[in-house]
């Protein structure tokens, strides 16, 4: 698979968490640790954009 946009890496970071939490366990620690890393990777995600329109 080749990255090429921002809708490409954004799916493919959509299908990473949705295979990922198949392999986990519903309310264990790896659960919330995917969460929590999720939502880190999305906020810094979202500050490179509004530094990249800047």
């Amino acid at each position: 698979m080749k990255i090429e946009t921002k809708e490409q890496y954004s799916a493919a970071m959509d299908r990473i968490y949705y295979l990922l939490s198949m392999l986990i366990e519903p309310g264990s620690p790896e659960e919330k640790e995917l969460k929590e890393l999720t939502a880190v990777v999305t906020v810094y995600e979202a500050k490179l954009e509004e530094n990249q329109e800047q």
